[in-house]
């Protein structure tokens, strides 16, 4: 990259285009249900895509389930960088709690999102000026002219991790705890599912669709999610491999096996969308006259 084009970059950081090495995670979706009928068995269905993609190309190698302490879990959504820089941060913030319920879940996502924000403030204002940001806020009107010390904190106002990401867990009491976070918004704890990444749009309608719920059976909310999943794939970022595990308290962990993957492609020929014929018959007077569309 040349330095004109870099200085442009630092211009405009808040739209710059991701490096060739930053590459792309797409989709990731997490549902509550309840196994055996017992509403003590709680556990959540995860599924995510293995794709990663730059300009350069894509690859389906990705492993994007992983854990950040006390039985959570973060599934992201985004460019690698950001995700392996989130994952550092919620680790060390969900290993300095003592127990995790949803009086202070919250809590330890947003600091790990405000500590990531600082990190790429930083990062900003040293790339720019060779200074800290509390440099920036102290010395700055000395040493940069008003106008472009005012732009500076437009822009840094606008900063924010480039990632979406889910953060999937049990509390100390069992409960299954779902939160959706990222791209500056405010993150959210979920009651029935939560879904992040580039096939967001299908992934929910279809969820919606089904009314998927928190006291749904196990194996009907495992397929409702491959359903999901597979509906996101319309989405061309989406990959088509696909990784479906279950969790539970204690450390309760299931992966689908080939097997089950046979069982539900089976249930989705039978309940998925069908191909419409090449035209639908439909009776004659199937439509009334509605007039002129000239009269008032």
């Amino acid at each position: 990259m040349s330095t004109c084009n870099r200085e442009h970059w630092l211009d405009e950081y808040e739209w710059r285009p991701h490096w060739p090495w930053e590459v792309e995670l797409t989709i990731c979706i997490a549902a509550a249900c309840i196994e055996d009928g017992d509403i003590n068995k709680r556990r959540i269905v995860q599924c995510t895509d293995s794709l990663v993609s730059n300009a350069l190309g894509s690859a389906e190698t990705m492993m994007k389930q992983t854990p950040i302490g006390h039985n959570f879990q973060m599934l992201p959504s985004g460019t690698a960088p950001e995700a392996s820089a989130m994952r550092r941060l919620l680790k060390k913030h969900f290993g300095s709690a003592e127990g995790i319920d949803e009086t202070n879940v919250l809590v330890l996502v947003k600091s790990a999102i405000h500590e990531r924000k600082r990190e790429i403030v930083e990062s900003f204002v040293q790339n720019r000026y060779a200074l800290s940001y509390d440099e920036l806020i102290r010395f700055g009107k000395e040493k940069i002219p008003i106008e472009q010390f005012n732009n500076t904190f437009i822009k840094i106002s606008g900063l924010t991790p480039e990632i979406e990401f889910l953060v999937t867990g049990f509390d100390q009491y069992g409960q299954p705890i779902i939160i959706v976070a990222g791209r500056g918004e405010e993150p959210f704890i979920t009651e029935g599912f939560g879904v992040v990444g580039s096939g967001l749009y299908l992934a929910s309608s279809a969820l919606l669709q089904r009314e998927v719920d928190y006291i749904w059976p196990l194996n009907k909310t495992v397929y409702a999610v491959w359903e999901a999943k597979k509906y996101a794939e319309r989405v061309k970022t989406v990959g088509k491999a696909t990784t479906l595990t279950y969790r539970g308290p204690g450390g309760l962990a299931k992966i689908l096996h080939p097997t089950g993957t046979m069982a539900i492609r089976d249930h989705y020929n039978n309940y998925g969308p069908k191909d419409l014929l090449e035209d639908l018959e439909l009776p004659e007077d199937a439509f009334d006259e509605l007039g002129s569309i000239d009269k008032a």
